[in-house]
């Protein structure tokens, strides 16, 4: 309620003029976004490493908490590290943008990606269950997200100027689309957590690792 209250009363529109809604028009730019290859391969390529995020967030809890026998406390404890490793990633990414090309950021984070990727496919099946198992990929995954985010972000907004609104609209639903699909499979076609999740994120690994390489040669 006070988060409503504050929304009405402080939050004033940037648009005074009321314009009416036009949906052709609205559909008509989602429309030309999904046939423009600059746009859908970063749109693909965050998307894919958000909804392994999305993944990670359903599934840890069962296989850390139920499988590995961690106390909630515990389990809160542990991820801060994957927090820890997404703000680390966030504020690299902001000193690399002073230094170096949006190109050559973005192939360091999906390198970082493909090898979060690689980890979660190998160690869940090699190594003796346990949290280094689960989490050292995942903080690898949100690190390798968070250096790709500024630079893909702004190749599928460069030429949008137009349709800002519906390209960023479009970007969000795309990521949590791909993480709703994610989410999806590991419930309908997995009955192992574990190895659902040590497939199916390696598997949005490579769409964004795929995505991302190709998202400047469009």
């Amino acid at each position: 309620m006070l988060t409503m209250a504050t929304l009405w009363l402080m939050t004033h529109e940037t648009l005074n003029r009321r314009a009416p809604l036009r949906l052709l028009t609205t559909f008509d730019h989602y429309y030309r976004l999904l046939m423009q290859r600059h746009f859908v391969l970063p749109a693909l390529s965050i998307g894919s490493g958000v909804g392994g995020i999305y993944t990670l967030s359903i599934a840890l809890p069962f296989v850390l908490i139920y499988r590995l026998r961690l106390s909630t406390f515990s389990f809160g404890l542990v991820m801060m590290f994957q927090t820890g490793s997404y703000i680390t990633g966030s504020l690299l990414a902001n000193r690399l943008l002073r230094l170096h090309s949006l190109t050559s950021i973005i192939r360091l984070g999906v390198s970082v990606i493909a090898l979060g990727g690689i980890l979660f496919l190998l160690l869940p099946h090699l190594c003796v269950p346990a949290v280094w198992v689960w989490i050292s990929p995942a903080a690898i995954w949100v690190f390798g997200n968070a250096l790709v985010a500024p630079g893909l972000t702004s190749f599928a907004m460069e030429r949008q100027a137009e349709k800002a609104g519906s390209a960023s609209a479009l970007l969000g639903f795309i990521q949590i689309g791909i993480g709703f699909l994610d989410n999806t499979l590991l419930g309908s076609f997995y009955t192992d957590v574990a190895q659902g999740t040590a497939w199916l994120v390696p598997m949005s690994a490579f769409i964004a690792v795929s995505c991302g390489l190709a998202s400047k040669r469009a």
